[in-house]
């Protein structure tokens, strides 16, 4: 391609009229400014193209168009993509207004573009939404597991207080350990039995 491109150069300079002085340099830059932006334009064409794997476009009257013979459109759409960005780092809409059909109806759209691996705040909502339904999921699962968890240590715990010896052995539930399992159970019960009936549910 560098070969192709460097012939190409040359015979352009070599081609170069001017009526005014032979060999002018304002001529011969723009034969050389000439070649390299057609090179430009199928480079970015071919880019594209390969990026996009769209190689051609059917429009609702009816007519196709090739995309790769369209080096315009491709570097149109490059242009149009750069210069609606900007220094936008996610996304950008913009509003075009049109007038359609012979009775010069306005219809009015908004193109958005989106750079890649970035987010729309439509997106953005519908993750924050996704988020959200699996935490209320794990709240509500969270708090069947709770109330199970409760009645199961409810009846297996004693009310009667503690009473603990000098050795820190509690007399009341013959147990010797301090502090005794079956008071920290009654302290847990009593926290969950103060939580809300909306937490307590999961909502």
């Amino acid at each position: 391609m560098a070969d192709d491109l460097r012939q190409r150069i040359a015979e352009a300079i070599a081609n170069a009229e001017c009526e005014k002085q032979p060999r002018c340099a304002d001529c011969m830059a723009d034969a050389v400014m000439s070649v390299v932006e057609d090179e430009a334009l199928d480079r970015m064409t071919e880019h594209f193209v390969n990026e996009t794997k769209v190689r051609s476009m059917d429009f609702r009257n009816g007519m196709s168009m090739d995309l790769e013979p369209a080096r315009e459109l491709a570097a149109v759409w490059v242009g149009c993509a750069r210069g609606m960005l900007g220094d936008a780092p996610n996304y950008t809409e913009t509003k075009v207004t049109y007038t359609v059909s012979l009775a010069g109806e306005v219809e009015e759209y908004a193109f958005t573009l989106q750079r890649v691996g970035k987010l729309t705040p439509h997106e953005a909502r519908q993750r924050a939404e996704r988020e959200r339904d699996e935490w209320r999921e794990r709240a509500e699962r969270a708090g069947t597991e709770r109330d199970e968890l409760r009645s199961l240590i409810r009846p297996l715990t004693y009310a009667t207080p503690c009473e603990y010896d000098h050795d820190d052995h509690c007399q009341a539930h013959s147990l010797h350990s301090r502090p005794c399992p079956h008071a920290r159970a009654q302290e847990l019960l009593a926290a969950l039995d103060a939580l809300p009936e909306e937490t307590t549910d999961g909502q």
